[in-house]
């Protein structure tokens, strides 16, 4: 059984690779570079590709990009634009929290141009995971209940539909 000290000196030893960002444990930093976990460290990152005169750009291929509006990396990974989705969702429902000084009309004018507008584009393109769409959705509601003037109280049923008619 695992105690939650164990748990916090687990995460304490966690060192976090400079290249692919991720925390992992000390054994994977056994190469020559203790900034780079070994699977960055062996992955082929090109160097010194030159256009024209110019030195190009060279982006490791677990860097998120962004590619015809949608950011992902090489592996199609596009957790980076379910986060700026999510982000973006959420720094609306702040506004809407903090600027008690637009109508109610005012306050869904800004939610029907802001949030549909994230989530429509890139929603089809990249796979989202069940976890993040709750979490999209429980944002949703929060913007919803600050339009109009609800608090954290007031029953989120008022703004899903029903498990059984697909909400």
């Amino acid at each position: 059984m695992v105690t939650a000290c164990d748990e916090l000196t687990r995460r304490s030893l966690l060192q976090m690779c400079a290249t692919c960002s991720r925390n992992r444990s000390p054994h994977h930093f056994k190469s020559e570079s203790k900034s780079q976990c070994t699977q960055c460290f062996k992955a082929w990152i090109p160097r010194g590709i030159r256009y024209q005169g110019d030195e190009l750009k060279t982006v490791h291929g677990k860097t998120p990009i962004r590619l015809l509006g949608i950011h992902h990396n090489m592996w199609l990974d596009a957790k980076s634009q379910r986060r700026k989705v999510i982000d973006s969702a959420i720094e609306v429902a702040a506004y809407l929290y903090k600027n008690d000084n637009l109508r109610i009309d005012q306050r869904l004018k800004v939610i029907s141009m802001c949030l549909p507008s994230l989530f429509s584009f890139s929603a089809p393109l990249i796979d989202w995971p069940e976890s993040d769409l709750k979490l999209l959705t429980a944002v949703w509601i929060r913007a919803y209940k600050n339009a109009w003037n609800l608090g954290k109280s007031t029953a989120n049923c008022l703004f899903t539909f029903p498990r059984d008619k697909g909400g």
